[in-house]
């Protein structure tokens, strides 16, 4: 059976925040670039090759940021460190002095990849790391080593400590959104869920001008059904109804339990006469010999999530006042 609905994120690293972060990364290497050069005229390294790395650096900042800051993986998020890693490289070479100067840009690198990303993925950093630092650093070779141990220590702690706190509270707010945004009876969608998801399903079909069926169903007679059998049964019906709903529905459909008896489907790429058909099937699957009432609309140009909901429900009504037990378009 399709999970009809998501919450809005299944990965708690789509909680972080990519073209803020693309932005950040941007800026700090332009601060990067204007920490190289004023520390390349301090050491000597000569004006013009500070002022070359300088813009060099820039260029390459924003180029990074035009081609990833729409991207959706939080994966790219790691060029932005590498990037850093790939300069320091360069500036070994032609600001060397400067360089050793701005090396602890690595260690700045290593909290932004531990900022937004999950643990020890920054340990793909450890070794492109200690090749620059060796280039950078001018030191003798078992003092080289007793530092590079020591850098990679700092490196690892300064990314790891980070991605597991942040980890842990992605994750703690991911189970809240889920929680705020789910019917704990049915396991549906709330109200909150489905106006989230879909504002965005009908934002996407005004763009595509694909079609969008969305129907109201509400459960016949509950009221007194509930009192006949009592409360712990009706919740077995809304339950086994609920779950009846999704079966052979697209991934891509939004359901929710709209309120007491009532529960809502959104449908994309459905025509008028598919619509009618899962009506159908729904309508015929209510649990317990009980029926159902469906109010179905389809979107038009302009439409919004609550124009659709109030066709969807005047509809609804329009099927209960001719008898209920039937769907009714409108």
């Amino acid at each position: 059976m399709p999970q009809i609905f998501r919450s809005p994120s299944q990965d708690s690293f789509m909680l972080v925040r990519r073209p803020a972060w693309h932005t950040r990364a941007a800026i700090a290497q332009v601060i990067m670039a204007l920490f190289s050069l004023a520390a390349a005229l301090a050491a000597h390294d000569g004006a013009v090759r500070g002022v070359l790395f300088a813009a060099g650096s820039v260029v390459a900042a924003v180029v990074l940021w035009t081609t990833l800051a729409r991207r959706e993986s939080a994966r790219l998020l790691l060029a932005w460190p590498l990037l850093t890693l790939v300069l320091l490289t360069v500036a070994s070479f032609v600001i060397p002095d400067g360089a050793r100067l701005t090396v602890s840009f690595i260690v700045i690198a290593f909290l932004f990849a531990g900022l937004t990303q999950p643990p020890l993925a920054s340990l793909w950093l450890v070794a492109p790391a200690l090749v620059v630092h060796w280039s950078v650093i001018d030191l003798p070779p078992a003092q080289a080593a007793i530092r590079m141990t020591i850098a990679a220590f700092v490196w690892v702690a300064t990314a790891e400590l980070p991605a597991r706190l942040t980890f842990d509270l992605r994750t703690a707010r991911l189970q809240l959104a889920r929680e705020a945004a789910t019917d704990p009876l049915t396991g549906l969608a709330n109200r909150r869920g489905w106006k989230v998801d879909v504002e965005r399903l009908v934002h996407a079909v005004s763009r595509s001008g694909r079609p969008l069926a969305l129907m109201l169903l509400d459960l016949d007679h509950f009221k007194a059904f509930n009192d006949r059998y009592g409360h712990l049964v009706g919740d077995e019906l809304l339950a086994t109804f609920a779950r009846r709903i999704q079966f052979g529905l697209p991934p891509e459909a939004v359901v929710a339990r709209w309120g007491g008896e009532e529960f809502a489907i959104a449908l994309p790429d459905t025509t008028p006469t598919e619509a009618v058909a899962v009506a159908e099937r729904i309508r015929a699957a209510v649990p317990m010999q009980q029926t159902c009432s469906v109010g179905l609309t389809l979107s038009g140009a302009g439409d919004s999530e609550s124009s659709l909901v109030a066709r969807a429900d005047a509809a609804l009504y329009a099927a209960k006042n001719a008898g209920r037990d039937r769907v009714a378009a409108g």
